[in-house]
């Protein structure tokens, strides 16, 4: 009578027992995706080995589906050990233990999405409800909001219904032709990005110009120095003004500071003077 108007109440010992069942079936459900998994990548080694792509193509999203549902079960058995331990202690918190969030709002996701092949998970499912209110499952069943209620990203990933993306069934191509030894090519589409790239890279290609990498510093000035002439030939040079011919335009000897030179030193012979000038202090002191 009560359980009529107030619903069913929360029972441990029945959510532990059907807990334990799941596991049991998670097992045997899990070896028998193992050898169609197997069986199903043999098969799709040998359309690629034939040149039948395209049926592999096809072929390989149901693998796809295989190994995801794979993997949101053995996420889920980890879970059903993990609330069958901790049955007692659910019974004794009234709020749900922040450390429990994820497993248990996990289960409720996947209870409704696996309840043909997990019949056990409606049941806890309920028992969960009784403990902890319908809103609660409520937000945790719904796709908006289940993130919200922590479910774990890889389960609501896994039991999600989609077409795989083609990079994905090309990598699972690729992966299942190097594990048999298949010959076979990989044909790739580039992505939009890498288009418009090779694209520019085209139009450049075309119009001659060579692309220009961008400079850390645009408002750098490239400084001139002044050009300095050097030859390889001997150069004689007077010190005493006794002869010898140096080549105009060259500097000879060693740079002093004006007014280090003495002003009885004359310009050395071979050196132009501009008409009118007088022999002063001499800006280059000649090595002897």
């Amino acid at each position: 009578m009560f359980q009529a108007l107030f619903g069913a109440s929360f029972n441990p010992t029945k959510c532990k027992t059907q807990l334990r069942l799941c596991v049991s079936r998670i097992k045997l459900l899990q070896n028998k995706k193992a050898l169609t998994i197997r069986q199903q990548r043999k098969d799709i080694a040998k359309l690629l080995a034939s040149g039948k792509e395209d049926s592999a193509r096809i072929r390989v999203e149901a693998l796809i589906q295989e190994q995801s549902c794979s993997i949101a079960y053995e996420i889920l058995e980890l879970y059903c050990e993990l609330l069958s331990v901790r049955v007692q202690l659910m019974k004794m918190n009234k709020s749900l233990p922040e450390d429990m969030q994820e497993s248990v709002a996990s289960i409720i996701y996947a209870a409704q999405r696996c309840s043909a092949q997990l019949p056990e998970l409606q049941v806890v499912k309920d028992q969960l409800q009784a403990k902890y209110g319908r809103d609660y499952v409520t937000r945790a069943q719904s796709d908006e909001t289940c993130t919200l209620e922590h479910v774990n990203p890889r389960v609501v990933e896994s039991l999600a219904i989609k077409v795989p993306s083609p990079k994905v069934k090309v990598a699972l191509l690729s992966e299942i032709a190097l594990e048999y030894n298949v010959d076979w090519e990989v044909v790739t589409v580039p992505d939009d990005a890498t288009e418009s790239q090779s694209e520019a890279g085209k139009d450049e290609g075309s119009s001659g110009r060579v692309p220009t990498q961008p400079t850390a510093y645009p408002n750098f000035v490239e400084p001139s120095y002044p050009k300095i002439q050097f030859s390889d030939d001997p150069v004689e040079v007077d010190v005493g003004g006794s002869g010898g011919n140096a080549p105009q335009g060259i500097a000879v000897g060693t740079p002093v500071h004006p007014g280090e030179a003495s002003s009885s030193q004359g310009t050395p012979k071979g050196m132009p003077q501009s008409p009118g000038s007088t022999v002063a202090s001499a800006p280059v002191l000649m090595s002897q």
